[in-house]
Parts: C-alpha cells; sequence; structure tokens
C-alpha cells in the first residue's frame, strides 16, 4: 500500500499537467507582398478571417506593400529565421521563392500561373517546398466564354505590360488558344499609361476585340482602354476591370482564395502534412462577371 499511495501524488500531477497539442503550439507566420494590389488586400482579408476562425494559434506578421524586390528580400531573410513558414504573395513573390529556397516552408497566393513561374511541375503536387493559391485559370475556359459571346471574331488585341511576370504566361496562354482558332493575334507590351493609350487608339482598327492582361498597369487604365477602344469590345482575364467598362471577364474569388490559402497553411503547420501532398490550389468556381452597361452598347447578348 505504501508504493501505490507514493505514486498517487504523480498520477494527480500527470493528470493536471498534460503535454500540449499541437493545437495549443503556436506558430509564427510572415506574410508579405510588393507593391500595391488590391487583389491581395481581398486575399488577405479571406486568410486572416479563416486563421483566427481555424487556427488561433498561428501568429501572422504582415508586411504588405513593400517598395522593391529587394526590400522584400531582406524581410524574407529575417522571416527564415524567426518564422515557422514564409507567405509571398503576387507574381514577383512567387518567382522570388522559386528562385530562392527557404529552409522552412513557403506558401504563394494572388499569383499567375506557378507551373510557368518555376514554383512547381505540378499543381496537385507540388515539388519544391512551396504550395499555396493561385488566381490563374487555365485559358480555354477564357476561350469557352469568348466563343459563348462573340461571333467571327478574327483578330484580337492583347495588351500585356512590360517586364511583369504574369505577362508573358497570358501572352503564352492566348498564343495557344488563338492558333486553334485560327484568329490573327496583335499583342502589345507596354511600360506607361501614355504608350498604352496610344496603341490602344492605333490597333482598334484591325482588331475585332480587345483582351487586357491581369497586371496593374493594364486594369487601373481599363476605362480609359475602353474609351480609345470606342466601339470594339474589351473583355479581361481580371475580374476588377469589369467595373470600370470590360464588357466581361471570368474570375476567381480573391476573398475565397484567401481562405483555401490559410487552410494550406494550416495542413502544413497545425496537421504536420507534408507540403507535396498539399496541392497548390484554384478556384474550383469561378465567376463570369459581366458589364451590362457595355453589353447593350455593344449590343451582345449573352
Amino acid at each position: 500500500m505504501k508504493y501505490r499511495s507514493k505514486l498517487l501524488p504523480l498520477l494527480l500531477i500527470l493528470t493536471c499537467f498534460s503535454l500540449p497539442t499541437h493545437a495549443d503550439t503556436e506558430k509564427k507566420v510572415g506574410l508579405l507582398w510588393v507593391g500595391k494590389s488590391s487583389m491581395q488586400d481581398r486575399v488577405l482579408k479571406g486568410f486572416m478571417a479563416r486563421i483566427e476562425e481555424s487556427a488561433p494559434s498561428i501568429n501572422v506578421e504582415v508586411k504588405p506593400q513593400l517598395k522593391t524586390i529587394e526590400e522584400a528580400s531582406f524581410v524574407v531573410a529575417r522571416y527564415a529565421k524567426q518564422k515557422d513558414a514564409v507567405i509571398f504573395l503576387r507574381s514577383t513573390g512567387a518567382k522570388f521563392l522559386a528562385q530562392n529556397p527557404l529552409n522552412i516552408p513557403a506558401f504563394i497566393g494572388g499569383c499567375n500561373n506557378p507551373i510557368s513561374l518555376g514554383v512547381a511541375s505540378s499543381l496537385n503536387s507540388p515539388d519544391k517546398e512551396i504550395t499555396g493559391v493561385t488566381y490563374y485559370l487555365p485559358y480555354e475556359k477564357h476561350f469557352s466564354v469568348i466563343d459563348d459571346t462573340f461571333k467571327n471574331i478574327k483578330s484580337i488585341g492583347l495588351l500585356l505590360e512590360e517586364g511583369h511576370p504574369s505577362s508573358l504566361i497570358d501572352l503564352k496562354g492566348t498564343e495557344e488558344q488563338i492558333k486553334l482558332r485560327g484568329i490573327t493575334l496583335h499583342s502589345r507590351l507596354f511600360s506607361s499609361k501614355s504608350e498604352l493609350l496610344n496603341e490602344t487608339k492605333k490597333l482598334k482598327v484591325d482588331v475585332d476585340l480587345f483582351i487586357i492582361g491581369s497586371q496593374a498597369l493594364i486594369f487601373d487604365n481599363t476605362k480609359d482602354i475602353v474609351k480609345f477602344a470606342g466601339k470594339i469590345p474589351v473583355i479581361s482575364y481580371s475580374g476588377k476591370s469589369i467595373e470600370d467598362g470590360a464588357v466581361l471577364g471570368l474570375s476567381p474569388d480573391d476573398q475565397k482564395l484567401g481562405e483555401m490559402l490559410a487552410d494550406s497553411v494550416i495542413d502544413v503547420l497545425i496537421n504536420e502534412k507534408p507540403i507535396s501532398q498539399v496541392p497548390i490550389k484554384t478556384d474550383p468556381s469561378p465567376k463570369l462577371r459581366v458589364n451590362e452597361k457595355m453589353l447593350k452598347f455593344h449590343g451582345i447578348e449573352l
């Protein structure tokens, strides 16, 4: 009996002070992006809401709208030493992570096609210790909307931002689709607003349709592009342009992508899944956004 009585206090202590679970252990995450981007604001909103709801033990430090990639590189270096994971948003961030491997889990979001950016060989099985989400949608989906909406399109003008990582992705995806349809493509890369608008005015005599790319210089000037395009319809690879006068565009839900990004972070940091088993996600149900006023202006019926 003496032996058993000595064990009793020890058993009580072990019962009262159980070991912490993974969910109780704080995880530190650093999130950043370069430049102003309303898309990233929406992604961040969805991300933080899901983290607060599902994994409050994850502590997130945010460094938004950094001025240069050089400045961001110093932040990433600090995060790599102090955090359990890094999230680098935008295509510039995805490209940086692909070229600068980290010793901690890395995540992307608010970016174009991760395969083209060098992040992964497959969206389903990430192979470079990087996963996350992307606004990328296959270009056949965009062109299925074009096929259903516009008839007798023989020539398209594609407007893109020079030097932006997503521009060449938009160009390649568009080229593949127009070749299948026998359409002539007039693609242009711009580094300034004045250059963009002047060329739009010139191009409108040669094209039946304008497509504007998913780069800030382009979609931030949608109103002026539409004005200079005149009677030529303008559609967009970015949903943001619809409210500014583009006729239509297929668009993922940025806030939903933020929530999906949080789920991936939780899977890796809390549920301890290998990144190779956490696919890079796309919006499974993108929405077709339309501008009814511009539909009527161009006499288009969906």
